[in-house]
């Protein structure tokens, strides 16, 4: 394995107009003075700084968020969000942050609402990240959240980059493992504690969370954990002001922080307003870590196994399905989960999880996507 000489990732917390329904004219014109803007931003971070290798942007970063014409109307519209603010990855949009990463030769990691053919009647919330040749290398769909997840369509996914089921990517670069996680997913252990036990040794948490300003200091603590828990450097690359919005800048979200393999917050920025913020990250001394105390090593998966082995949040459920149907997924599917949260407290009490009894009640089916079992 090639030794990797420390290096500089540079977090944008950017400012940003955001996206809303207005024509095909308007569209192009704010996209293209947000990337203008980030352009902007990595030419300040690169030009004089060769040390800079990777550069991170927040969450809806070409679009910015959803906002619908109507600003009193708040409802999540899949149909929308399709028309207006989802491009597609890789894109003119996306070609704009190649032609920047050939330029100064970094890896670029960004996230915006996507639109794929293949699946015309859903949104996806992609994270993507772009190497030095100007390639798309990553492609990362957020699995918590309003948008379509893979495990709503985990039947039928491939993955348009590794052309296999592969909900959680990572990739092997000149800068290690690098791995993205949107938002939200960051709440959810089970996804960064799979790219731990992939090999991830940087997860970039791309976002516009305002979980980060949670009192008192829940999304901090919890990006803490993430990182010290799978021993990787995390990274929260949270959005700053929105321009020209409801969304002003003092309440943006902002606070990005990169934290190390131990959970210490090596550097933070203090404020929701624009910023670049500059950290180093050294590999090397990483794996040097992982080698002496890797937490993975300490994951006793078959205690865990049976009680993953039964359904709360139904599969599939946008299989087939109308462009309306994404907008109550949520609303529909709520009552069957908490209901399965109920059946299954009651037969983790009930039966013993490890009897063939047990294995027959819970009625669980091999799948094409599960990995080979050893027995």
């Amino acid at each position: 394995m090639a030794i990797i000489k420390p290096y500089t990732i540079a977090v944008m917390q950017a400012s940003k107009i955001q996206i809303r329904s207005g024509g095909m004219a308007k569209f192009k014109k704010n996209v293209k003075t947000n990337l203008n803007h980030y352009c902007a931003l990595i030419d300040g971070a690169c030009r004089n700084n060769s040390s800079v290798k990777l550069v991170t942007f927040g969450e809806f970063t070409i679009t910015g968020q959803y906002a619908p014409a109507d600003l009193d109307d708040h409802e999540f519209n899949n149909k929308e969000i399709l028309e207006n603010t989802a491009i597609r990855i890789p894109g003119p949009e996306t070609d704009v942050f190649a032609s920047k990463a050939e330029q100064y030769g970094i890896y670029i990691a960004a996230a915006n609402f996507e639109y794929d053919p293949d699946w015309p009647n859903i949104h996806f919330n992609t994270a993507f990240i772009i190497s030095p040749e100007g390639e798309i290398i990553l492609k990362y769909r957020k699995l918590m959240g309003q948008a379509a997840s893979v495990h709503d369509i985990m039947d039928k996914y491939v993955n348009p980059l590794t052309k296999k089921y592969d909900p959680f990517p990572v990739v092997d670069t000149r800068i290690g493992r690098l791995a993205c996680i949107v938002c939200t997913d960051m709440y959810t252990p089970e996804l960064t504690r799979i790219y731990g036990m992939k090999g991830a040794e940087v997860i970039l948490r791309l976002t516009a969370g305002w979980g980060m300003l949670r009192a008192p200091g829940v999304g901090r603590a919890v990006a803490i954990a993430r990182a010290s828990d799978n021993g990787v450097y995390f990274v929260v690359s949270n959005w700053g002001p929105y321009l020209g919005t409801q969304y002003a800048a003092a309440t943006s979200a902002g606070h990005s922080c990169v934290i190390n393999y131990e959970g210490r917050v090596i550097e933070e920025a203090l404020t929701t307003n624009e910023i670049v913020l500059k950290a180093q990250v050294d590999i090397e001394a990483l794996r040097d870590y992982k080698r002496r105390r890797d937490p993975i090593r300490l994951i006793r998966t078959e205690l865990y196994l049976p009680y993953y082995r039964r359904t709360i949040f139904p599969p599939n459920t946008l299989l087939g399905t109308s462009v309306e149907k994404l907008d109550s997924r949520e609303r529909d599917t709520r009552p069957v989960a908490m209901e399965n949260v109920k059946k299954n407290q009651d037969f983790y009490n009930e039966y013993d999880v490890m009897t063939s009894q047990a294995k027959a009640k819970n009625n669980f089916r091999q799948r094409k996507y599960e990995m080979p079992r050893d027995d």
